[in-house]
């Protein structure tokens, strides 16, 4: 997640990125983003929070099937629905509709730096996801590592007298996804595994991996080589 460089560049020029692209709020909802609205789960009785980091909105900026792209000052996603929601200039949360958004990126403010991460999908299926599974972006190109976030209901353990409570419990599973070769993959931390998926380059790959002592055995060394590999030609 620090390290989406292409991210953080965009961070630079969010400001100019803003006036380029429109405001959904400001326009007719229901043409833009074919959002609905319905009544928005509160998860009162639960502890924690369904949402990403907490519970609080940000500013984003959303990427649409049709390839247009829009700012939103207040977004959020729900992992345990696996849902955007927003604000409108009313202040009503909605919910923006299936197959219609294809990338949002969350900007979090902080005390001297901006923060940022991407959430993207239409990917393959895999297992349970779908093409409409939100994943988080370890790093962004055509070789990307992908974090799968999502929350679920759990209990606390019963004492004696007392009702057991519900809270959200986060898992996190990591994948990979090949845009050249249109290959999902649940991620192995090996060598073989990662030249196998890269093997249109492997020459170049491996050499990389040599001459920089990875081993492939952590998500940090597979990143370093997923970023090189989206440098090449």
């Amino acid at each position: 997640m620090k390290k989406l460089l292409s991210i953080l560049l965009l961070f630079a020029c969010v400001n100019s990125v803003k006036s380029q692209i429109a405001d959904p709020t400001s326009m007719t909802l229901g043409t833009l983003i074919r959002n609905f609205i319905f009544p928005i789960e509160t998860y009162t009785e639960i502890k924690g929070t369904p949402y990403f980091l907490d519970s609080s909105f940000n500013s984003s900026v959303i990427y649409l099937k049709d390839g247009k792209r829009y700012s939103c000052d207040k977004m959020r996603i729900d992992l345990f629905a696996n849902k955007i929601h927003f604000l409108d200039n009313n202040k009503v949360e909605l919910v923006v509709d299936d197959n219609v958004v294809e990338r949002v990126v969350f900007f979090r403010q902080g005390v001297d730096t901006i923060a940022g991460f991407g959430f993207s999908c239409n990917y393959p299926v895999i297992g349970k996801n779908t093409a409409q599974t939100y994943y988080l972006e370890e790093n962004y190109g055509k070789a990307r590592v992908l974090v799968y976030l999502s929350k679920e209901v759990t209990y606390s353990k019963m004492v004696t007298g007392l009702f057991p409570e519900k809270y959200f419990l986060e898992k996190k599973e990591y994948f990979i996804y090949n845009e050249n070769r249109l290959r999902m993959e649940r991620l192995r931390k090996n060598k073989e595994f990662v030249l196998d998926i890269l093997r249109d380059k492997q020459t170049e790959v491996s050499k990389f991996i040599s001459d920089n002592n990875l081993k492939c055995k952590s998500v940090a060394d597979i990143i370093k080589v997923f970023e090189y590999y989206n440098t090449l030609k």
